[in-house]
């Protein structure tokens, strides 16, 4: 099964949440070029040590 991610950052915006994003090293949810996605589009992204 693929993962649309823009597909669900578009629903996000549009349902206004936000994105949370581990910063845990070993853990990248998201890469840069994603979270500038995000960013380009209109979603917040929050940063969390410990994202679930």
């Amino acid at each position: 099964m693929a993962l649309h991610l823009r597909r669900i950052m578009e629903s996000a915006v549009e349902r206004r949440c936000y994105m949370e994003v581990n910063a845990e090293p070993e853990r990248p949810d998201l890469d840069d070029v994603q979270c500038r996605r995000a960013r380009d589009i209109g979603l917040t992204v929050a940063i969390s040590a410990d994202a679930h």
